[in-house]
């Protein structure tokens, strides 16, 4: 999870951009949103699919 946001305050932030937000990871993700100490099953998804994932300072951008 990104520091110093819920996840209702990213999906807003990112539905205001128009970004589809969702709650999986898949071959349509262009990029997940992933904080310093994320892992598991979401983290591992985006990596065995090669999508490029989006760190919390890239995210503040």
């Amino acid at each position: 999870m990104l520091e110093g946001y819920t996840r209702e305050e990213i999906a807003y932030l990112m539905e205001r951009q128009d970004a589809n937000v969702t709650s999986s990871v898949s071959s349509e993700t262009d990029y997940p949103v992933v904080g310093k100490s994320s892992s598991g099953s979401k983290s591992e998804a985006a990596e065995d699919l090669n999508v490029k994932r989006m760190s919390t300072d890239e995210f503040r951008e």
